[in-house]
Order: C-alpha cells, then structure tokens, then sequence
C-alpha cells in the first residue's frame, strides 16, 4: 500500500504575490481566524502567508488522494504550527497530516504526509530546481503521460521527478494522470503498464521554480 505525499513550492519574487499579504479580502479568503492571528502578529507577514499557503496545497493533494470527491477550500484547511518555521501539521476531520518546510531567500517548499504513515516511510526525497535547470523536452514521454502536459513547467517537473526516480532503478517509468471530466487525478507511478502500488509522488511548479518528492512504504 503506497503513503500518499504532497508538496508544494512558491516562488517569493513572483510579482503577482508580492504584496497579497496586505489584500484584506485575499487574506479573509484563504486563511482561517486562527491563521490570520498568526498572520498579523508575525514580524514576516509575506513568509507566514506563503508558509501558510504551500502547508494548505500541500495538505490537499495527500488529502485528495484519500477523499477524491474532496473540494478545495484554503480556509478549511488550517495550518498548526509547531517550531515555527520548519514543522506543523492539519487537522481535517480524522486525518492529520504532518508537514515540513524547506526554506531560502528565493521559494518555500512543504512537504506533506500522513502523520501515522511517518514510520512506515522507506524513501521520501524531495528536490528543487529552476525551470532553466531542468530538461523540458517530450521525447521520454508515452501518449497517455503527454495527454496531462500542458506546459514547459509540467514537462520539467516531470522530468525532473523521473530524474529522481532513476536513483531507485525506476528508469522506465511513466507518470500518468487519468483524465476526469475537465481536470485530471493525481499522478501515478506506472511500469509497463502496471501501477506502481509502493510508490508515491508529488509534483508542484511555481514561477521560475519546479518540485517534486517521492515516497515509497516498506
């Protein structure tokens, strides 16, 4: 049985956040009454929102996998704060997922896990890099993995997570996202045709930064 990880990066000198920890309203919708105390009392308000926000998207794509009819709402997803600001977790109904942060001048990363699968974690690696570090190329790509390619980012991070992949000897393994109505599932890990079953992943892209981190259960 796979330990489902999410992850997520935001890149800190995109222009379009630069001041949305100063947007009253945007505040009001993504964070909770709790989240916004922590917000306001904090000597960084930029960080902590975007601490904040990646633990929320983080949290959701593990929560996705285990409630697939789970509709995204930042606000219902509230981050508790641990040692600030590397750990924390959520609380959504009987889960708790345990995140951790990763930090620089330039992004914030979080990585997210169920808290009772923690133990039974094998391999959990994650890596960062700038798009222009990445190959963006489509050649190592089958039809159904290029049908959820949409972009220079989705093509990189996918890249760069076969990269990571292939220091387990997964070196013809595919990533394929099924199709649902206008959107697609989370990604999976297949090989020749068969899923994967141990194996977790999670991709995330940001501005001029792509992520990703793998998980395998023992």
């Amino acid at each position: 049985m796979k330990i489902f990880i999410g992850n997520d990066i935001v890149d800190l000198s995109n222009p379009d956040i630069v001041d949305q920890h100063k947007k009253e309203r945007f505040i009001n919708r993504v964070l909770d009454v709790s989240e916004r105390e922590e917000l306001y009392k904090s000597d960084d308000p930029k960080k902590m929102l975007w601490l904040m926000w990646s633990g929320k998207e983080a949290a959701y794509k593990v929560l996705k996998k285990i409630l697939p009819t789970m509709v995204f709402s930042h606000s219902k997803i509230v981050i508790n704060f641990e040692k600030l600001p590397l750990c924390g977790s959520v609380q959504y109904g009987k889960y708790t997922i345990s995140l951790r942060w990763n930090t620089s001048p330039s992004w914030i990363h979080c990585v997210a896990v169920l808290k009772n699968d923690e133990k039974n974690l094998d391999v959990i690696e994650y890596d960062i890099k700038e798009l222009t570090q990445v190959s963006k190329e489509l050649d190592s790509f089958n039809s159904d993995e290029l049908l959820s390619i949409y972009s220079s980012e989705s093509a990189g991070v996918r890249n760069l997570t076969k990269k990571l992949l292939k220091k387990h000897l997964l070196d013809q393994v595919q990533i394929i996202r099924l199709p649902l109505k206008k959107k697609f599932s989370p990604p999976e890990l297949y090989l020749e045709e068969s899923s994967l079953k141990k194996w977790d992943l999670s991709m995330s892209h940001d501005g001029k930064y792509v992520s990703c981190a793998i998980s395998k259960h023992r």
